[in-house]
């Protein structure tokens, strides 16, 4: 009767490869990976189930292994393990996860030949599947907890939480997807406008109010009575220079901006090209993940995993790439010389227009402090700065800025695991920048009350 029983239920799991395939698809990415490992463990399992009943046809061994009480609750410990996964990570894990117990299991029962062996052997490693469980289960559970996430941040499904529950989804509404302000009305008489260039420290990833974004705290700053200041944002995440000369040209004359301000940080000449095409950082910074196979999902759901993960990940970028972005401004990189061509493009349509331009760079936040001798890419932004004003920008370099605080780089962060800069940051940015702009004399002053 069992070994019938054994056959229906696998027959009856066939559906589970089927179901993934439909959900996930077949190909070399992450989602088809699924799809691969489950059938290749369905079609093993099935394989391994026929080996083990010709050699124990009534499925004696089986039956005489899990008469062994210990055998019985190791096998509830490992059915629980494989519920929750499912309940912090996905179906699809569960599924396959359940799959390859499944085949482990039908291999010791064609290895053992007697119930006793084969008892022991499945004893033994349950109670490890067990107490792993157990443990991963301890520490997904303390991982979630809100005084934990408070300190670490919770990293990748901590900010997908984070985001979900504190953006104000105005860019959700905005042509591109820009956080943006009075894009739907003309420039009134009498008001000074500004056009904002540039990535995520400009778009504002880990800013929930659109309103503490530097550009529109500088808006407030600069803005009076009798001269009213209007900033219209077309930063976008990701943006490399090239791409931000694309929006000023397709998106931003069209606001008859009086200035523009162009941010730059360091990740700005990844390869980049028309349409608002550009490389991800991880073009650049080939970093292997902690389990490659299930990365993705694990790394979306599980706040344990994406916790080790994470510093995985700054354990090979400290191993792998001491030198960091510098790499990205040598003179014979393609995306450093399309970089300045960028700046010149855009300091040449300004200059057709009469309109200034300031360039201003951000720092990367990194662990050390920001002081010109303990900051890593002090050269790099003397590079950017000379870049900048040979196109004919005006330039400030806020790495002086906060270094006069005398504090590290990450406690500017807006996140324990994300290095954006926070709202305090964005703060300080626009007072520099409106110092800057002062100093230039790029307002012109209020029209005489008298």
């Amino acid at each position: 009767m069992l070994p019938r029983i054994l056959k229906g239920l696998w027959a009856l799991l066939a559906l589970t490869p089927l179901l993934i395939y439909r959900t996930n698809g077949m190909g070399l990415n992450q989602a088809g990976l699924n799809t691969f490992a489950a059938v290749f463990f369905y079609v093993l399992g099935w394989v391994l189930l026929r080996v083990a009943l010709s050699r124990d046809p009534k499925a004696e061994v089986l039956i005489s292994a899990f008469q062994s009480k210990a055998v019985r609750v190791a096998a509830i410990g490992a059915i629980l393990f494989v519920q929750f996964l499912g309940i912090t990570t996905s179906g699809v894990l569960m599924l396959i996860t359940l799959l390859g117990l499944s085949v482990f299991l039908f291999a010791l029962w064609a290895w053992r030949r007697t119930g006793e062996s084969f008892a022991q052997t499945v004893e033994n490693l349950l109670l490890m599947t067990t107490s792993m469980g157990i443990l991963l289960a301890l520490g997904e559970f303390v991982c979630r907890r809100p005084q934990v996430v408070a300190i670490t941040g919770g990293d990748t499904p901590g900010m997908a939480r984070w985001a979900e529950q504190n953006y104000d989804r105005i860019s959700d509404v905005t042509p591109y997807g820009v956080r943006s302000f009075h894009l739907d009305r003309p420039k009134r008489q009498g008001v000074f406008r500004i056009v904002t260039l540039g990535d995520s420290y400009t778009w504002g990833s880990k800013i929930g109010r659109t309103e503490d974004l530097w550009p529109y705290v500088l808006e407030r700053l600069l803005t009076r009575k009798e001269r009213p200041v209007e900033v219209i944002n077309l930063a976008r995440p990701g943006f490399t220079t090239v791409n931000e000369a694309e929006m000023l040209d397709r998106m931003g004359w069209l606001f008859e901006p009086d200035l523009v301000i162009l941010e730059f940080t360091l990740n700005d000449t990844i390869p980049s090209g028309p349409n608002f095409f550009h490389r991800s950082e991880d073009w650049y910074f080939r970093i292997f993940p902690l389990i490659p196979v299930f990365h993705r999902v694990l790394d979306d759901r599980s706040y344990l995993y994406s916790f080790v993960n994470a510093r995985f990940r700054g354990l090979q970028m400290q191993m792998r790439y001491r030198d960091g972005y510098a790499p990205l401004f040598e003179d014979d990189f393609d995306g450093w010389r399309a970089c300045q061509d960028a700046l010149r493009k855009i300091a040449d349509q300004a200059k057709q227009r009469d309109v200034p331009v300031v360039g201003m760079i951000f720092p990367m936040f990194l662990p050390t402090k920001m002081d010109e001798a303990s900051y890593q890419y002090t050269a790099v932004h003397k590079k950017v700065r000379a870049a900048m004003e040979s196109a004919g920008m005006s330039v400030l370099d806020l790495r002086p800025v906060y270094a006069k605080f005398g504090r590290t780089g990450r406690s500017w962060w807006a996140l324990p695991c994300d290095a954006h800069p926070s709202v305090e940051a964005h703060r300080v940015a626009a007072k520099a920048l409106k110092e800057k702009i002062e100093e230039l004399n790029l307002i012109p002053a209020p029209p005489s009350q008298s």
